[in-house]
């Protein structure tokens, strides 16, 4: 669902005049309502957006860390504002198209977070729609704040609510009943259609997990977990590391969180999900686990996403990269708390062109797909070069991955290590060292291979960051170049870069990472930072 090719051309002609339409959408459990603002068209009565037309700040990501920094986009507005009023709310989710040639494409979706001005002059301030899921889309407010009736802010507002069982669950023969019974059944919904959750377990003197399929409520609010199958006195579900026990009236019963597949599927998931019903597929979280914006499904780029096929285990055939993703609170700071951890593995969501994608680090010298080649007559200034990128704060001899616990308690780790004898750049460190013991889909007690090779997979793309330095070049290129996202890998010669390069200095070709993407219609330029690994 990339941009017509024809509006890229088009952008990219150095003579852009285009129209504007910001179109913000009506969300479902939130105040305010659909309101079209255009620029280029006749519109009577409302305020127009203005010939210079908006700017953007597309997402960014630190190498290493791979922390990452969501975008932002303005649009400045001439004309009275007073009739939008009370129409847009701050918190407003509008959707910004642009006609170029006569081609419509959307350019970018975001929140209104403040309008800012004076008299007929106006800017209308907008985070990307990543920056918007810091919380759900929702205004709806619960019974209880603290407890099993929440407030709909946050995702995932259950997870993490300890309940009592209020029957006693013991082993006949080896065997267990199939269900258990609980003073509270609301923190135990579904979280994932046609999926499985797991519960923590408390006795006192052992912590287990079990597995359930789903929920009866018998006289509200207690009800019961049907559990998934027959749990015996050795069943150790993961994330747990012991066997389940005789457990009695009154031990303690928390819903935990788990989340299943490949982890842009989850994520997608996650923006796009409505009802969790299975329909369309990607609509598999239920309203207190959504986003709760209700988009149509092309504002996530599904072919280009699984298309990041370097994203892979060590042996894809044999042991297909995924995540079970566990975690035990509410994600008060929202999706920044999954983003987090794809960070840890590599991965990060962008915006790109017209909908959201994924992308992930890699070794620009042995990638299989070069997003653009820019050449010198691409090129409009070079602003800087940073041959040390100051986010570079350390380099590291080894990097090691923390993949599992097994029930016997041993730790799970791989690592990998620079073959020199002698770290080759200061400052340096041991291990850079990432705790991914929660993520990856395969339980740790019966399936360690095909956990350790979703972690070599990931180890494998961040070992070249972890162990080199990288230069940082700023430059400033042709309009058609905001194509890009943070994550695709370019190919840039020039003349200008002959003499950079500490390793090379004759050399005039490079491929990079692409660090940032800022552009405006204003300027018809495109801010570029890439990232060029300087290997020892």
């Amino acid at each position: 669902m990339a941009w017509d090719p024809d509006f890229v051309k088009a952008m990219g002609s150095g003579n852009v005049t285009p129209k504007f339409i910001l179109r913000f959408n009506n969300l479902p459990d939130f105040v305010g309502n659909t309101l079209t603002l255009t620029g280029g068209f006749n519109q009577l009565g409302l305020p127009s957006i203005s010939n210079q037309g908006p700017s953007f700040r597309g997402t960014s990501v630190i190498p290493q860390t791979w922390n990452v920094s969501f975008g932002s986009f303005t649009v400045p507005l001439s004309g009275d504002i007073r009739p939008i009023f009370p129409t847009i709310k701050k918190g407003s989710i509008a959707e910004l198209f642009a006609s170029v040639g006569g081609i419509v494409e959307r350019i970018a979706i975001g929140q209104l977070r403040n309008i800012r001005g004076f008299g007929v002059k106006w800017t209308l301030d907008f985070v990307d729609l990543i920056s918007a899921m810091t919380a759900r889309a929702s205004g709806k407010i619960g019974t209880d704040a603290d407890g099993n009736d929440p407030d709909e802010f946050s995702f995932f507002p259950l997870v993490g609510k300890e309940q009592e069982v209020t029957s006693n669950w013991h082993k006949t023969g080896s065997n267990f009943p199939v269900q258990i019974s609980v003073d509270d059944i609301r923190p135990f919904q579904d979280i994932e259609h046609s999926g499985y959750r797991v519960a923590k377990v408390d006795t006192g003197s052992t912590v287990f997990y079990i597995r359930y399929s789903g929920t009866v409520t018998t006289s509200a609010p207690a009800g019961r977990l049907n559990l998934s199958f027959t749990h015996t006195d050795t069943t150790i579900e993961y994330p747990g590391t012991n066997a389940c026990v005789n457990t009695n009236s009154g031990a303690k019963i928390t819903s935990v969180g788990l989340l299943n597949g490949v982890p842009w599927r989850i994520f997608a998931s996650i923006l796009l999900s409505k009802n969790g019903d299975g329909t369309p597929a990607f609509d598999i979280y239920d309203p207190l686990h959504n986003f709760g914006a209700f988009f149509t499904q092309d504002v996530f780029d599904y072919g280009d996403a699984d298309n990041q096929k370097y994203i892979q285990s060590s042996n894809e055939s044999a042991s297909p990269y995924k995540w079970s993703y566990v975690f035990n609170s509410p994600w008060n700071n929202g999706i920044r708390t999954y983003i987090d951890t794809s960070a840890l593995c590599g991965q990060w969501p962008t915006w790109r062109q017209n909908s959201v994608t994924w992308r992930g680090c890699q070794d620009p010298d042995q990638a299989q797909t070069i997003s653009a080649y820019i050449t010198t007559k691409d090129i409009i200034q070079i602003t800087n070069i940073d041959i040390f990128d100051p986010n570079n704060k350390s380099t590291f001899y080894r990097s090691k991955n923390t993949y599992g616990l097994t029930s016997s308690n041993v730790t799970l780790t791989n690592s990998k290590s620079q073959t020199t004898g002698e770290a080759q750049t200061l400052p340096a460190e041991s291990f850079k060292q990432r705790n991914l013991q929660f993520v990856y889909g395969y339980d740790p007690n019966t399936e360690q291979t095909d956990r350790l090779r979703c972690s070599v997979g990931d180890l494998n793309r961040l070992f070249v960051w972890d162990t080199n330095v990288w230069s940082k070049i700023s430059l400033q290129v042709k309009m058609k170049y905001a194509k890009l996202t943070a994550g695709d890998i370019v190919e840039i010669q020039s003349e200008y870069l002959r003499t950079y390069s500490t390793s090379n200095p004759f050399t005039t070709v490079y491929r990079a990472m692409v660090l940032s993407v800022d552009w405006s219609f204003l300027s018809a330029k495109c801010n570029l930072q890439l990232a060029i690994i300087i290997k020892s």
